[in-house]
Formats: structure tokens, C-alpha cells, sequence
């Protein structure tokens, strides 16, 4: 999946690059703010007598940050990229599966930070354009670098096993991943307002545990929401 991702990031490039028009060629960049709401999809793993659950569902978000690129490729048609920064929590809850006290398991939270910077290559269309106001809807890739916050080991009294699970799953996160991404912006004067979703994609493929490797498959989507200010143009002129 991933080098489908990859041969596709480099399609839409060449295809763009390839219908490039002269005559329409302008070039445009600014900030971009927003937020986004995520969710988590995992489920529950089994390694021996210890379970990992995936807390799932959505939660309230994080704040993201970065700059955006526009290259107008037609009258219609641009290439608009983006690079952005932001955190991400994802958490786990452990706990000994065949203890005693098969009911009421003493469960450890375990909250794996991520931070994670984005790349978007998303061709777009103008549906609607009037004066200073522009309608567009794009759709395209997003390649993100995963930086996970490690965090101190720790161990609790009496329970080798969810101490080795619990501290490995700093480890999980996909340093890369990919995902599809669409979306509509509204564009009045240099002000930008973008509403975004990044469908579920994988982000963990596998845990490794005592130097075992083990299956252990999430997935997360995004929906997001931001403002953003377009604070250069160049236009290029043609004699």
C-alpha cells in the first residue's frame, strides 16, 4: 500500500507538471492554522496473557500549523500543496487478560505521542469564481513523517508482562504513512478557509515485544478545519 501511495504522489506531479500552461502560470503562498478531529480504529490484541486494547472513537483534537503553495497550472486548475505541524495522542489501555481477577483487570493507560509533519500534494479545481470570491474542491495525497515522543519506562509491581508491552508501544507509530485527502476552500481576497478530510489509513503495522515481532494494525482519519492568509502572488507575464 505504501508504494501505491508513493507511485501515486509522483503521478499526480508529473501529470501537472506535464499540462502546465504559460499562459496561466502563477504562483502564490501563505499561512495556514486549523484543527483537527480525530478517530482511532484498532480494536484488541493478544500477546500471551496480556490484552492491548485500542482506545477508539474521536476526542477533541489538536491544534496544526504551516505554510501552503499554490501553483496555477489553468484557468481552472492549480496544484495546491501543503506542509503542516502538529501533535497527536493516541491511547492503549493494558492489562493482564488470564489474571485472577479476569473481570476487573487493573488496566494501565498508556498514551503514545506523536508529532507529525504533513505533506499534501492536492491538484484543485475552481468550481465557482466571482470577482474576489473562488469556490474550489481538491482531492489528492498526504505523506506524513511521524515523530513519536519517547517516554521513560515503567514498570509495575508484580506484572512483568504489561510492563514489556505497556513500554513497547512507544515503537508502533509508522515513521512515514500515507493517506488520500479531499476537501473544499473558499477563497475571499487573501483569505483562505479550508474544510478537509483525511480518510482512515493505516499508521501501525506491527509491535515487537521481547524482540518478537507481533501483527498490530490501526487506523486513523481526520477531519479538519482552518483559516489560512495567501500573503504573496507572483504572476508571471508572457510577451
Amino acid at each position: 500500500m505504501r508504494l501505491f501511495y508513493e507511485k501515486l504522489t509522483f503521478s499526480i506531479l508529473f501529470l501537472f507538471l506535464l499540462g502546465f500552461s504559460p499562459a496561466y502560470a502563477q504562483n502564490s503562498f501563505g499561512l495556514e492554522f486549523g484543527h483537527n478531529w480525530r478517530s482511532i480504529s484498532g480494536g484488541a490484541f493478544d500477546y500471551d496473557s496480556i490484552r492491548i486494547s485500542t482506545i477508539s472513537g474521536g476526542d477533541t483534537g489538536e491544534p496544526f500549523g504551516g505554510i501552503f503553495y499554490e501553483y496555477q497550472i489553468g484557468k481552472r486548475i492549480s496544484l495546491h500543496n501543503k506542509l503542516n505541524y502538529g501533535s497527536r495522542f493516541i491511547g492503549y489501555a493494558v492489562y493482564n487478560n488470564f489474571a485472577d481477577c479476569q473481570f476487573c483487570p487493573v488496566r494501565k493507560i498508556a498514551t503514545v505521542g506523536v508529532g507529525s509533519l504533513a505533506f499534501e500534494i492536492l491538484p484543485q479545481v475552481t468550481i465557482l469564481s466571482y470577482s474576489n470570491f473562488k469556490l474550489n474542491i481538491f482531492g489528492g495525497v498526504n505523506s506524513t513523517f511521524n515523530f513519536v515522543k519517547n517516554e521513560a519506562d515503567l514498570y509495575f509491581q508484580n506484572q512483568p508482562g504489561v510492563s514489556s508491552v505497556f513500554n513497547s508501544l512507544d515503537s508502533v507509530v509508522d515513521p512515514i504513512t500515507f493517506s488520500f485527502a479531499y476537501g473544499a476552500s473558499l477563497e475571499i481576497w487573501r483569505i483562505m478557509l479550508w474544510a478537509k478530510v483525511n480518510p482512515p489509513a493505516s499508521f501501525t503495522n506491527s509491535i515487537e515485544i521481547n524482540d518478537q515481532e507481533y501483527d498490530f494494525d490501526n487506523s486513523w482519519g481526520f477531519v479538519s478545519f482552518s483559516l489560512g492568509y495567501k500573503f504573496f502572488s507572483l504572476k508571471r507575464r508572457h510577451y
